[in-house]
This record gives structure tokens, sequence and C-alpha cells, in this order.
């Protein structure tokens, strides 16, 4: 579904997709919003698998853009220190994955 938003004197299209009511899809511009209404489980079978889950988890935002998870609960769930997911943040930030 196609839709446009006023915003000031600027209209920005947006398109809409629905999966079954599990997925929400909002894309603008070169922006994609994805909200997952149910709950999914995310296997890591590697260091490499380890280190995206780490990354992704820290990259999650509420609907108000607020992070989701904070260094420190990352780091209690891989076992690792908030220095250490600190560590891999700034990394990923400074070099992108690889």
């Amino acid at each position: 579904m196609k839709s446009n938003i006023h915003i000031g004197n600027s209209i920005e299209k947006l398109e809409e997709k629905n999966i079954e009511d599990k997925i929400k899809v909002i894309t603008k511009e070169n922006k994609m919003v994805i909200t997952i209404y149910i709950p999914h489980m995310i296997e890591i079978t590697d260091e490499d698998s380890k280190e995206v889950e780490i990354i992704r988890l820290l990259e999650l935002r509420d609907l108000s853009g607020r992070k989701l998870f904070t260094q420190a609960e990352v780091g209690s769930l891989f076992e690792l220190s908030r220095q250490m997911i600190n560590r891999r943040w700034v990394a990923f930030n400074r070099d992108g994955m690889g």
C-alpha cells in the first residue's frame, strides 16, 4: 500500500507492506523500517554469526526509536563484559562488518 505523508511543505512517499499480521515493512526513500510482531528465534552456530547478532541486537530500536538493548544487556546474553561489547560496537562503526 502506498501513501503520502505531508511534512511541512514536502510530501514523502511511503510504501507499506504487511505479511499476515506478522511483519510490517515501511519503505521511505532509501530507508526501510521492519516491525516484527511475533516472537522469533535466532540460531548462532559460529563466531561469525555471533558477531552479526551482537551488532544486530545493538542496532534494534523500539517503535519510538530508542535502543532496545543496552551494551550491558547484550554482554549478559553472550556472557561477555560490557567493555568487550563496546569494543565490538566501536570497531563495527569504524570498519563495518568483515
